[in-house]
């Protein structure tokens, strides 16, 4: 497993040109998705930060915002308070490498996701969340920190509601994973 570094040099952060600053959040430069992201990098910068917050300064899709940081490579670990309020924490910043094909496969084939599905789908009663339907049920990532989700982290939903979803929310499984993440690929049985 790789050693995460502290919060990185804001001279080197992927993603973005140019130093982060609380400033920024006010007159951010970027457009789109990374403006959002770079908006909750500013604001994971300053310290421990609340759901209620993610969504004031990205709105209800945040989740996107995180995965996107993630991707680039920033260590971000959630940490549930309430049934509404989690905390959100820069821990760091790591390395990463493309995700070879295959890996959502075997990922999605893995005892920690299916154990972790079955959780969820017992969490909301063995129903879609969205029309309550009983049959056809999937379940789904609001984002992806593969294999540290909590059941916080997914949704129950039939096939339609999913697919559905998957439209609306620009969510998808990761294509740069961290070197530690990678490590995590190879001990549950991927072969490189």
């Amino acid at each position: 497993m790789s050693d995460y570094t502290t919060t990185p040099n804001e001279n080197e952060l992927p993603l973005f040109s140019g130093p982060s600053t609380a400033s920024s959040i006010t007159v951010p430069p970027w457009k789109g998705r990374e403006c959002r992201a770079k908006r909750v990098l500013d604001e994971l910068l300053l310290g421990p930060v609340f759901t209620n917050r993610m969504i004031e300064i990205s709105t209800h899709r945040f989740a996107c915002d995180i995965s996107t940081l993630r991707e680039a490579g920033y260590k971000i670990k959630t940490r549930i308070v309430s049934n509404s309020q989690a905390v959100y924490t820069l821990e760091g910043f790591e390395k990463t490498i493309p995700v070879a094909k295959g890996m959502q496969e075997f990922y999605l084939s893995t005892k920690h996701w299916k154990d972790l599905a079955r959780q969820r789908k017992v969490f909301d009663g063995w129903k879609c969340i969205r029309c309550q339907s009983g049959s056809n049920l999937e379940t789904h990532h609001w984002h992806y920190p593969l294999f540290e989700e909590t059941i916080y982290d997914l949704q129950t939903m039939c096939g339609d509601c999913h697919k559905w979803i998957h439209g609306v929310v620009a969510v998808s499984f990761p294509k740069r994973v961290t070197e530690s993440v990678f490590d995590l690929f190879v001990e549950a049985g991927w072969k490189k």
